[in-house]
């Protein structure tokens, strides 16, 4: 498999295996920098991508007088590497001084920083393929090896082709497929984040999306979906008992096109797992795929950097399957306690990296009654949406913010006929109903507004209106 890869690497013309050393680029490149010290600047050589010892040191020396000075010549370089105890090593002082001796332009030296990252890509391929063969000979998963080499090579390529951009007139021009909608102003191609608290219902809310996908017509009661798609539920936390109890809840037809996984023998979302992934979507044609939960397969990176950066690692090849495969994949995980005013989607747990990361932000929370979802991407905006959910069965009630309106004034009302000629003081309606100031406030002046109900005292009691109430002042 690893000659495969070498193969279809050669193939795309990528990378070069041919050439690994130029000494004479090398040293005309580190006299062309001695002779301009602008070219440092746009330099995107690393010390490595040298391919002697010498001329790294050499290399080292330069950027570090250039740090220091703004300015490059052999007699400062000589110098620096005498400081480093490597100016022997490399030659002595007259070696620097004939590096830059027969440079009389510099225009070349684009080129020549192009072509000695080309060689060290190739040296860097040639070392990788042979720690590879090395591994797989000491026993390690085929596989595994062979997975993290086409990850690696792909990086490579990256690097090796740079931006490559175009002008605004060829995006106009371009024919560019539309993004596939699975549920409309909800649920787009790419990666999504689904989190909530624990036992608020996110997985029956992502069943009740998957199998109305699958099966097509309507989803949570009130949105019409226009076709079928092919799904795959990857269920790390249910097992097929609890499934086949659960799923005739919320719908009465199991269609053949929803795939479920309930054990992925504990592979993690690595280039081994998204290589898994990627076999089950080609096979079953699968176009929505839900991950319960993100935990599961959330892979171990490098504990390099911050928590963000950290996490964005973790995401960032994730994000990339989706969008390569044109799917919508949909990865579900908690929220933590804390609240944020000015940001909900900050509840979400991990670092901000989680809303980063993805195309859309999908977060279920807790609201007297009622379960809010909040919801915003890059297709999507942003919006509060309020459902319900009876025994498994979400339904969409409409905007959250007026939903709960409604909702609050049917609730006082009910409080007001209950307590009759007795009537409710503010603070009896704020404690009854355990809504905030602001809300309790603003509701019953429109109610009074509205005729619903009366306060014939300034800042007395509040009675309902009902014309069989009998209201005793």
């Amino acid at each position: 498999m690893l000659l495969s890869i070498c193969i279809c690497t050669k193939q795309k013309g990528v990378i070069y295996m041919t050439s690994l050393y130029c000494k004479e680029m090398e040293t005309s490149l580190l006299g062309m920098l001695m002779v301009d010290s602008s070219l440092i600047a746009d330099c995107l050589l690393a010390k490595t991508d040298f391919g002697t010892v010498d001329h790294q040191l050499i290399y080292k020396a330069i950027a570090s007088v250039y740090e220091e000075h703004n300015a490059v010549d052999p007699i400062l370089v000589a110098k620096e590497l005498d400081k480093m105890g490597e100016l022997n090593r490399v030659g002595g002082s007259d070696y620097i001084y004939q590096l830059q001796a027969p440079i009389v332009e510099t225009e070349s030296a684009p080129y020549y920083i192009h072509e000695i990252l080309k060689m060290s890509l190739s040296r860097q391929t040639s070392a990788l393929f042979a720690k590879a063969q090395q591994r797989i000979e000491e026993g390690e998963n085929h596989e595994l090896v062979s997975a993290e080499i086409t990850e690696a090579i792909q990086e490579m390529e990256s690097i090796q082709k740079g931006y490559e951009g175009i002008t605004a007139k060829e995006l106009e021009n371009m024919e560019i497929p539309p993004a596939k909608w699975f549920i409309p102003d909800m649920l787009c191609e790419g990666l999504t984040i689904l989190a909530g608290p624990p036992k608020i219902g996110k997985s029956y809310f992502c069943w009740n999306m998957a199998l109305a996908i699958a099966c097509g017509g309507m989803v949570f009661s009130e949105i019409e979906l226009e076709a079928k798609h092919n799904v795959s539920y990857l269920s790390f936390e249910d097992s097929p008992a609890l499934l086949k109890e659960r799923l005739p809840q919320i719908s009465n037809i199991m269609p053949a096109n929803l795939h479920i996984v309930t054990d992925i023998s504990g592979s993690k979302f690595d280039a081994l797992g998204l290589g898994m992934l990627k076999k089950h979507v080609d096979e079953v044609k699968s176009e929505v795929v839900f991950v319960d939960t993100w935990a599961h397969v959330s892979p171990a990176v490098e504990q390099k950097g911050t928590a963000y950066d950290i996490e964005y690692e973790m995401l960032k090849p994730v994000q990339r399957f989706a969008h390569e495969h044109n799917i919508a994949l949909i990865l579900v995980t908690h929220t933590r306690k804390a609240v944020d005013m000015e940001n909900s989607f900050n509840r979400i747990q991990g670092s901000t990296a989680m809303q980063a990361g993805c195309d859309t932000l999908m977060m279920l929370s807790h609201d007297s009654g009622s379960k809010t979802l909040h919801i915003s991407g890059r297709r999507i905006l942003s919006d509060q949406l309020a459902f319900t959910m009876d025994d498994g069965v979400w339904c969409l009630e409409g905007n959250a913010v007026e939903y709960h309106k409604s909702e609050l004034r049917k609730e006082i009302k009910s409080l007001l006929i209950e307590a009759g000629n007795e009537g409710l003081s503010y603070g009896d309606i704020k404690d009854l109903t355990g809504k905030n100031d602001s809300h309790i406030k603003v509701t019953l002046r429109r109610m009074v507004k509205d005729d619903e109900i009366e306060q014939p005292k300034i800042r007395g009691k509040y009675f309902s209106k009902d014309e069989d109430d009998d209201i005793s002042l």
